[in-house]
């Protein structure tokens, strides 16, 4: 009923032919007519047509103002997204009123234009090209500016060769954003060109160059991104000869602007060199020094046309890693890890740098520079030396427990060239240990990792130690001590890295290791299952080798009447997997068939629930006899 009510008014207010009435009423109409068209208990489809009828004869209403027309408009656009099969009428009116004589205002022209593109999501230069270009000369910047972020978003369905022409005829307009929008939708268009105009992208290209020097820092950003894009088009293209050339000349042209006076542009050039690729490596030494380097000359490297020069380079990461504002020290040191991939050399002048980070005051830089790090070890370009440590290490004692663990991940796939490194490397975990006992399960973790990657120096290692691990007189083991922990945990990972050493450690320190299997089995469930680590120490205890064949069907899981399946197996990494294979573990004495298992763990668990209730009930026996001060009495039934 209600629905009908708001119908019939709309229909005898919106009519042409109607009385004028006031603009609030008619405003009041519109939004109860949305109402209607969202209602969630769906309109029938007759009041949706009528709704639709009475809306698009409102739009030929010429004494309507522009913001009664916007709402109509909006509600259109509600219509046909909500009620699909309505989408060719809406459409039909959206375009009879675009082909309206003036006056219009360009505004509303913009709107039926975006309820164009959200409806038919089909090329805007193709449905209403010679309105579009029209709008595009209007005198205002906000209407040129909302048409060319039409045009980009309908950059995957428009014709590549048209955007680019209209996108490089306005990164010549006199408003910053427009400008901006340009070099955008330059952006977003290139990579679309399959071997197109090459020559129109050129010009692009050389017109974003322009901006780089453009007065508005929000055009800077937008030209770094443009000349950026460029690069990676030559990048890909890889069929020009003097791609290397051209690619040397634009990573020059960014790097200028790592020293501009927007923060905001320092940040942006920093992320257009960490995407830059086929560089010289002469280029990316230059910008770890402010002296210009010897070797190549800048006319060898630059065309003549360039405004920029090798100076421009020198000294990029210098300046980046020493600005004032953390945002811009954090992007330049991403950057950097970036590019390390490219050059041995690079990467080693680059890390003295880095090393000097670890000490910055704000702790996002240091957690980025321990991340740059991570990512060059990874790609095996982090080649530490003894001068790094000190500063390195001081990273584990860090009050922020993210960046601790970021230090040890690191230290974690680090390849330690020596055994004074090594040394110091453990010193500083075992500290860490003491000093942050909360982190142990890491640090044990990091332990095994280091262990494994590295037998030899572990052995050397616990040579030096060897008297540490031994029981008092009293035959004690100081377990609770995170020395010998750590030293515990070294050593049943040095094995893992060759089979061989398992000779080379004394068997007792396996022995020592058993009780102490708890602490360590949670810290290395990413490493190897519980089960079978226990079955290793006490293979490595006894240094017995026996049941080959049982156990290679155990450790690749065709063993079906096992406790520890396959599943549970997996969990042992590729490394861990091989040399348990190699050592032969004596698993057949711990693996046990699954029937069994089940029948013994019942039998416990009910053996060790009958002597709870037993301890229960005498402790509650007892309880009369200390209300009567019967403490000997007492002492002896807890005793027995």
């Amino acid at each position: 009923m209600m629905e009908a009510s708001i119908v019939n008014a709309l229909e005898l207010q919106l009519l042409p032919s109607a009385s004028s009435s006031s603009s609030v009423h008619d405003s009041h109409l519109l939004c109860s007519a949305r109402s209607v068209i969202l209602n969630p208990s769906s309109p029938s489809d007759s009041t949706i047509r009528r709704i639709l009828k009475a809306l698009s004869l409102h739009l030929t209403n010429n004494s309507i103002n522009s913001e009664n027309l916007h709402q109509t408009l909006h509600l259109l656009t509600d219509i046909a997204l909500l009620h699909h099969h309505h989408s060719p009428l809406v459409l039909a009116a959206l375009r009879s009123f675009l082909r309206r004589p003036p006056p219009r205002s360009d505004r509303l022209s913009v709107d039926a234009i975006s309820a164009i593109a959200a409806i038919s999501g089909g090329p805007l230069l193709e449905i209403d090209g010679e309105v579009l270009l029209s709008l595009l000369s209007s005198p205002t910047a906000t209407v040129r500016l909302r048409v060319l972020n039409l045009l980009r978003s309908d950059a995957a369905a428009a014709a590549v060769g048209d955007g680019l022409r209209v996108f490089l005829r306005f990164m010549k307009d006199p408003c910053p954003l427009v400008k901006r929008a340009a070099l955008d939708g330059f952006v977003d268009l290139v990579g679309k060109n399959d071997g197109g105009d090459w020559e129109l992208m050129e010009r692009c290209y050389d017109r974003a160059v322009e901006l780089l020097l453009d007065r508005d820092g929000v055009v800077r950003i937008g030209a770094i991104g443009a000349v950026s894009e460029w690069g990676q088009i030559l990048a890909d293209a890889k069929c020009d000869t003097d791609n290397s050339k051209r690619l040397d000349e634009i990573f020059i042209q960014i790097c200028s602007m790592v020293r501009d006076m927007d923060m905001r542009v320092r940040i942006k050039a920093f992320h257009a060199l960490g995407k830059t690729r086929l560089l010289s490596e002469g280029i990316l030494l230059q910008t770890l020094s402010k002296k210009i380097l010897g070797g190549r000359t800048e006319k060898s490297i630059l065309s003549k046309e360039t405004a920029f020069s090798l100076s421009s380079a020198a000294g990029a990461y210098v300046h980046g890693l020493e600005d004032e504002f953390h945002e811009v020290r954090k992007a330049a040191c991403n950057s950097l890890g970036s590019l390390t991939t490219f050059s041995i050399q690079f990467a080693d002048d680059a890390l003295n740098l880095l090393m000097d980070i670890l000490n910055d005051d704000t702790s996002m830089v240091r957690l980025q520079t321990l991340n740059t790090m991570f990512q060059m070890a990874v790609y095996d370009r982090l080649k530490v030396h003894e001068k790094h440590m000190h500063m390195f290490l001081s990273v584990l004692a860090d009050v922020d427990s993210t960046i601790r663990r970021a230090a040890r991940n690191l230290l974690r796939v680090m390849k330690l060239p020596d055994l004074e490194i090594f040394r110091s490397s453990i010193d500083g975990l075992i500290t860490n240990l003491e000093t942050y006992p909360e982190d142990e399960s890491d640090i044990f973790s990091v332990l095994f990792y280091i262990g494994k990657s590295h037998g030899g120096f572990v052995v050397s290692f616990l040579k030096e130690t060897a008297q540490e691990i031994k029981p008092s007189c009293e035959g004690e083991l100081a377990l609770d001590r995170p020395r010998i922990a750590a030293l515990l945990v070294l050593a049943i990972a040095a094995p893992f890295s060759s089979g061989q050493l398992i000779h080379d450690i004394p068997s007792q320190i396996f022995s020592y290791t058993i009780p102490f299997l708890g602490r360590i089995a949670c810290s290395l469930e990413d490493v190897i299952h519980r089960d079978v680590l226990l079955a290793y120490l006490c293979h490595c205890a006894s240094q017995k080798m026996k049941d080959a064949e049982f156990l290679l069907h155990a450790i690749e899981g065709s063993s079906p009447n096992c406790t520890m399946k396959k599943g549970s197996l997996q969990q042992v990494d590729d490394g861990t997997l091989e040399t348990l294979q190699n050592n032969l573990l004596e698993l057949k004495k711990v693996l046990v068939p699954i029937e069994e298992y089940h029948q013994n763990m019942a039998l416990e668990h009910g053996e060790l629930l009958h002597v709870i209730k037993l301890i229960l009930r005498a402790a509650a026996d007892t309880w009369p006899l200390i209300k009567s001060r019967c403490t000997e009495e007492v002492l002896r039934t807890l005793r027995f």
